[in-house]
Order: C-alpha cells, then structure tokens, then sequence
C-alpha cells in the first residue's frame, strides 16, 4: 500500500539557546495516498465555507477562526485510523550534544528519523514530505532517506522531499496539530483563550489529555523522546 506522510516541527530553534520553552516538537500526518486528493479537496471546501482563504496553520488562530479549525479537527477525526498523527517531543534540557558532535543541525534529523522509523511497515510505499529548511548541509533530505530505506529493507521509501508549506494544504494540516501539540506540552496558551479552546475540543474527541502516550497508539500518538536515557 502506499502512504503519504507530511512533516514539521515545532520550536526547532530550541534546540540550543532558546530557553522560551522546554520542548521540541516534530510531527507528521500519515495517511494512504488514495485519500490524499479527498483530504486536500476536503480542506479546500472548508476554507472556500469559512472564508479562510490564507494557510491552515496553527500560528493563524484567532476567535474569529475558531468554528473554521473546529472542523479542521472533525475532519481529522472523521477519517478514524486511515487519517494518522504521529509526533514526537524533544526536552532540550536532556540533550546529550556529544553524542551529536555539538551540533544541532545533525542531532535534529536523528530526531527526525526517529519520529519517522517507528511506524514504516513492511510492503508499503512511502513518500515523506518535509517542511523546506535551509541545512548547512545540503544533503540531509537524501541521507535522512538512506538511512529510512536501509532500516527498513521490506519497506520502499519512494522519496524524502522538501516542500514549501505555502504550497502544500497537508503539510498545513500536519503543522496545526503540530503546534496545538506544542502549544500544550509546553504550556504556552491562557485558559479560555481560542487556542485553548481548540486543545480542549481535540481532547473531548481523544477521551484524554494530550500527553506521551503508549506506543500501540495509532490515530494521535505522542512520544516524549529521552535522549539522555532512563525509563
């Protein structure tokens, strides 16, 4: 089967000096690539129905907004299982650096793989849109993909593309859960605030907090990443 997966991150430049918040967070949206027009043309009515005519992305909710990502969050939810998230968070206070040679751009794409390498199946087809980012190093994309294809010899990992959000509905869609996830680990929005409103709609939907959650999670899986070890 083959499968569409739309990537960003949250927070990234708190990886080393921004002290503002505690956690990183990268995510993705999961779903098979027969629904994707479905979902674009989805999204497309909603925003035709609301008149929100500019990107989806968290950073643009407001009030006046609100019932328009309402049903942002229906649709994620209308799909069940066949719509996924799929994100993990990063304490950057818990960074070993020198397993990473000092350097944040590096241990950020290990971040990345392992957001990633956890829900490949064997027989499917992947292709893994990322947010564009200038990298000192301009191959990471195609490295991040070798090393995708070699963990996973039963899987085939078609591409790892950089795409421009501004371009692509779905990665929208992916950063708005993204930053709703942020927004609530790291505990940045007022209670009562139209954001905080959209956090407690998503989580009367999900039954529970947004928190880490167990790995057998599929429709909003959250992992809190120890990368300085323990339990």
């Amino acid at each position: 089967m083959k499968f569409n997966v739309y990537c960003d991150e949250s927070y990234q430049d708190c990886m080393k000096g921004n002290h503002d918040v505690q956690y990183m967070v990268i995510g993705s949206i999961w779903l098979p690539k027969e629904n994707v027009e479905k979902l674009k043309s989805e999204i497309k009515n909603l925003k035709q129905k609301h008149n929100c005519l500019g990107e989806l992305k968290w950073a643009k909710v407001s009030k006046s907004k609100i019932d328009f990502y309402k049903e942002i969050i229906d649709l994620f939810w209308a799909y069940g299982n066949t719509l996924r998230f799929r994100c993990i968070t990063v304490d950057k206070t818990k960074i070993l650096w020198e397993k990473h040679d000092n350097y944040p751009e590096l241990a950020f794409y290990k971040f990345y793989y392992q957001m990633i390498i956890h829900w490949i199946e064997i027989n499917n087809e992947y292709s893994i849109y990322c947010d564009k980012k200038i990298n000192k190093q301009k191959n990471r994309l195609s490295i991040l993909k070798d090393f995708l294809a070699k963990a996973n010899i039963f899987a085939t990992i078609k591409g790892v593309y950089a795409a421009e959000s501004r371009d692509l509905v779905l990665l929208q869609f992916a950063d708005f859960f993204i930053g709703l996830t942020a927004a609530k680990v790291n505990h940045t929005v007022l209670n009562n605030s139209p954001k905080m409103i959209l956090i407690k709609y998503l989580e009367d939907k999900l039954g529970r907090e947004i928190q880490e959650t167990y790995r057998t999670e599929v429709k909003f899986n959250v992992f809190n990443i120890k990368s300085g070890g323990g339990w």
